[in-house]
């Protein structure tokens, strides 16, 4: 099961098997496949990906 722990900020893969399904909708699958996850896996989520790398005074119209 994948988890997002939010008081530490992380995301927790589980091992175990796991099993993707993919198509237009959940009653439309086209492709099934399974895989093992042999152990757990944690990651630390970066919550400030997108954060502008200058600072943002306004904005100005254009015309």
């Amino acid at each position: 099961m994948l988890q997002a722990d939010t008081s530490s900020t992380l995301w927790i893969a589980e091992s175990g098997t796991y099993t993707v399904k993919i198509g237009a909708s959940s009653i439309n699958i086209k492709q099934t496949a399974t895989f093992d996850l042999a152990k757990d896996i944690v990651t630390e989520k970066d919550n400030r990906v997108l954060m502008p790398q200058v600072s943002i005074n306004g904005l100005k119209k254009f015309l």
